[in-house]
């Protein structure tokens, strides 16, 4: 039943959001960007009925790209352990769309996740379910970030969009958001994740051709 009012409810905002914004007087966008969603209250009531967390990005890419993924990259200690939740979608030429991303927190460390994109009159969606258990039985604390620009250039490389955080209560260090440097070069900054225990990045790539 849950999962019956999850998948309702998102269906209800992909459909409002859009009404929205066909409502608004056409202008050319710029391309090649994808920014965090403003949205309004009854918006964000939809999604907090059945959501602990929510995101709702804007994409814009031109005739170049013909691909996009989004996906949740897991690591324990700034280590890398998995890549999960892939979901590919195709690009019509000069696409614009949507991504919402929605996380449910459960009892001993248990989440589920739902990718959607909306592309065009297309909307593809996955559920994941993570569940760690090295971790369970440790107080921890936790902290939810999103990358903090207003327009994220679209490029060949993977972009960060949200990340969360857990980190061990019995150990010493402050917990804080990830920098704007983490996000615009995860890879020279991984020191930023090094003390968390275990920590979920959100990601999002585009290609010029369908992804392997």
């Amino acid at each position: 039943m849950k999962k019956f009012l999850l998948a309702l409810i998102s269906m209800m905002l992909l459909l409002s959001l859009t009404a929205c914004n066909t409502a608004k007087p056409s202008t050319k966008p710029s391309t090649n960007l994808i920014s965090e969603t403003k949205i309004t209250d009854r918006e964000k009531f939809f999604l907090s009925i059945e959501n602990d967390k929510y995101l709702i990005f804007d994409f814009n890419a031109d005739s170049k790209y013909k691909w996009l993924k989004v996906w949740v990259d897991k690591y324990e200690m700034g280590k890398k352990i998995l890549s999960c939740g892939e979901l590919s979608v195709g690009l019509p030429k000069g696409e614009k769309g949507m991504i919402i991303i929605t996380v449910n927190d459960f009892e001993k460390m248990k989440q589920n996740w739902t990718l959607a994109v909306k592309s065009g009159n297309a909307t593809s969606k996955i559920e994941l379910n993570l569940e760690d258990k090295t971790v369970e039985n440790h107080p921890l604390s936790k902290i939810f970030g999103t990358n903090n620009s207003k327009a994220i250039a679209i490029n060949d490389n993977e972009i960060v969009l949200a990340n969360i955080c857990y980190q061990d209560q019995s150990k010493n260090g402050s917990m804080g958001s990830l920098t704007d440097e983490f996000y615009s070069n995860p890879g020279k900054n991984i020191k930023e994740i090094e003390n968390y225990s275990l920590v979920y990045l959100l990601k999002f790539k585009s290609y010029e051709n369908k992804p392997a």
